[in-house]
């Protein structure tokens, strides 16, 4: 079990090399983690899951891993008991064990309400929620009852924090799009900026995109996934900087070759901008 790392980052190695897409590279981490999680749920938690629902939520629940991103989960039951408390710990513990990065929570439906409201971060992690493993039924109860009103109560102000908190984020990490070293997650033109189109279109009933081709947006976005990806594998960790020291190698990885003019490292900067 602990080989899982190598797994992971071998597998999207052959999937850049194949000229897979980020958006289905993505995917097909995700799935690796699903069937592998799932298998540690049920063997540590056989005949004491009932009444608890392993579910997964922020990046994870999107399925827009990369091999070293942070896998966030939530342990959600209907009410808190020892015994299920416990169960959730022996999973937890089992997980790292493993090294994999896990953040994690406990909380009941009420907690999902609570918590939600009071924390923009919380709420849109929930946003992102998708079964993985335990009791179907209360994450049933959780989308039918729970998520209509983490995704709609208090609508306005929710979209004025989530503007508020885009343009904070913008300043922090650089307000260009062409910052030599960028972020390509938390950064101006980022994932972020994809993850706040998509809270904002399923909070306001209208569709919120950027002005063009929204086949564009969705080209962008694969070619984000498949540079973080790289960029992980050549860093060995989960890193979300572009740094000179790693540009070439992440070019090289996504095939880019050097021509008469440009380095590679200077066409996957400029197709990173253009896109």
């Amino acid at each position: 079990m602990k080989n899982i790392a190598r797994s992971l980052c071998d597998k999207a190695s052959e999937l850049i090399s194949s000229g897979t897409d980020g958006v289905s590279l993505s995917l097909t981490i995700t799935t690796v983690l699903d069937e592998f999680i799932r298998d540690i749920f049920e063997q540590t938690g056989r005949g004491k899951v009932e009444g608890i629902s392993l579910v997964a939520i922020g990046g994870y629940g999107r399925r827009e891993m990369a091999p070293f991103s942070d896998i966030d989960i939530m342990f959600l039951v209907k009410e808190r008991s020892p015994r299920s408390e416990e169960t959730a710990k022996e999973i937890l513990y089992r997980l790292w064990d493993t090294g994999l990065t896990v953040g994690h929570s406990f909380r009941t439906l009420g907690d999902c309400v609570e918590e939600g409201m009071k924390e923009i971060q919380t709420r849109t992690a929930l946003m992102e929620s998708r079964f993985l493993a335990g009791d179907r039924m209360v994450f049933e109860e959780f989308r039918r009852d729970v998520f209509q009103r983490i995704l709609y109560k208090n609508r306005k102000e929710f979209l004025g924090e989530v503007m508020r908190e885009n343009d904070k984020r913008q300043a922090a990490y650089g307000g260009s799009v062409y910052l030599l070293q960028p972020n390509l997650k938390e950064g101006r033109g980022g994932l972020r900026d994809i993850h706040t189109i998509s809270w904002l279109s399923r909070v306001s009933f209208m569709g919120v995109t950027p002005p063009g081709n929204p086949l564009r947006l969705m080209k962008a976005h694969e070619f984000l996934l498949l540079t973080r990806a790289s960029l992980h594998l050549i860093s060995g960790r989960r890193n979300d900087i572009l740094s000179f020291e790693l540009q070439e190698g992440v070019s090289r990885m996504l095939g880019l070759k050097d021509t008469r003019r440009f380095l590679s490292s200077e066409i996957m900067m400029r197709l990173l901008y253009r896109k």
